[in-house]
């Protein structure tokens, strides 16, 4: 369901199609009808075929646009917990064992890492976000000994740039670059818990 500032886009993103296909695609007018009094004619088809040509190009957009996703750098991290906390945390996959781990990691980020073991400390599995970073970047949920849940949002070095949470929520950022990846800790402590154990493997 769109909310708030996407429910303005899309309205603003019809409204922009609208008028572009009306300026393109304007029939010229018609030759005044002698003793007709009502001005140029427009043939009925004309309307029709603009009317269709306008929604589909309405429905096109809106589809597209979900199928992006948000753009780079739009989406704050906070949102992507929030999403995770709503699911019950629960991860899309997990690595069975650290070679399994290395691996995903070297293919999906360029970078191979591994997380040393720590009490208090527990790596549950991966999901993905969009918006934050690239389109798909890496999401690592990790349960602390406190219960709190934290998530670790990983991309290629390529796709970096400033991850961002809602100042009112009281979660803060921690960054650490690795080799050719980044990695952003997000989580309510002032110190990293989980970047600090991550260990590159070349």
């Amino acid at each position: 369901m769109l909310r708030g500032g996407s429910l303005r886009a899309e309205v603003e993103l019809e409204r922009r199609i609208g008028d572009r296909l009306r300026a393109m695609y304007a029939p010229p007018e018609a030759p005044m009808i002698p003793g007709g009094g009502q001005g140029p004619m427009v043939r009925p088809w004309v309307r029709i075929a603009l009317g269709m040509a306008a929604m589909l190009a309405i429905v096109a957009g809106v589809y597209f646009s979900g199928m992006l996703g948000p753009a780079p750098g739009g989406t704050k991290a906070d949102a992507i917990l929030a999403r995770l906390e709503r699911t019950g945390f629960e991860p899309s996959w997990a690595c069975e064992n650290d070679a399994e781990f290395v691996r995903y990691t070297r293919e999906k980020f360029g970078q191979a890492f591994t997380v040393a073991p720590a009490a208090g400390v527990q790596v549950i599995g991966w999901d993905y976000c969009s918006g934050v970073l690239g389109e798909e970047a890496g999401v690592m949920l990790v349960k602390l000994g406190d219960g709190e849940r934290v998530i670790v949002i990983v991309d290629r070095k390529s796709h970096d740039r400033p991850v961002e949470v809602e100042p009112s929520g009281g979660l803060r950022v921690h960054r650490l670059k690795v080799g050719n990846a980044v990695l952003y800790e997000v989580s309510k402590r002032e110190a990293a818990a989980v970047i600090p154990l991550v260990n590159r493997v070349d």
